[in-house]
């Protein structure tokens, strides 16, 4: 099986860890899974990593008022909502630059981000090979290897599962055989 607890976990932890080394003496700090963030509507999420720019929260702070970028990690429970509701809820932070959402069964990377004239773009970068460049912390990119880093996953996306037909209930030796000749 690809993806799993695991796989979200290091995922998320490798994207704060190939920012954090970025961010050092900018004045920008990287979070793994520390805050929350309240949106304009009051909807409140936790994400998996994060990267501010703005002054330090206190020590007690619950909360990031002011995040640059975020980042979710898909789980099959939540890939509905980081995808749709968290996506539209990120948008109308002002602060927020990109909002990044990472597969954890295969090698992929959505990226949504604010272009200069305050749009929202966004592409999906997967395979084997890709890169993008952060708005903040400056300069940081950020590569799918950085992310997968000792991660065995797919560079295409898992099949489907399928239901394997239930096959005949045998009762004789010979229902096996009559079973056959039925397909």
């Amino acid at each position: 099986m690809t993806g799993g607890p695991s796989a979200h976990h290091d995922s998320s932890l490798n994207v704060a860890a190939a920012l954090l080394g970025r961010a050092r003496g900018t004045g920008c700090r990287v979070y793994h899974q520390a805050f929350r963030i309240r949106t304009p509507r009051d909807h409140v999420y936790w994400p998996d990593a994060m990267v501010a720019c703005g002054p330090r929260p206190p020590h007690d702070a619950l909360w990031l008022d002011d995040p640059c970028v975020v980042v979710e990690v898909l789980s099959p429970s939540t890939a509905r909502q980081d995808l749709v509701e968290k996506r539209q809820a990120y948008r109308e932070i002002p602060t927020v630059r990109a909002y990044l959402v990472v597969e954890s069964a295969w090698r992929c990377l959505y990226r949504h981000w604010r272009d200069d004239e305050g749009g929202w773009q966004q592409e999906t970068i997967a395979g084997v090979v890709g890169e993008i460049l952060l708005p903040c912390p400056p300069g940081a990119v950020l590569s799918l290897d950085r992310i997968y880093a000792e991660l065995d996953l797919p560079a295409e996306p898992p099949r489907p599962r399928r239901v394997r037909e239930r096959a005949p209930e045998l009762h004789e030796p010979g229902d096996a055989l009559a079973a056959l000749d039925q397909r």
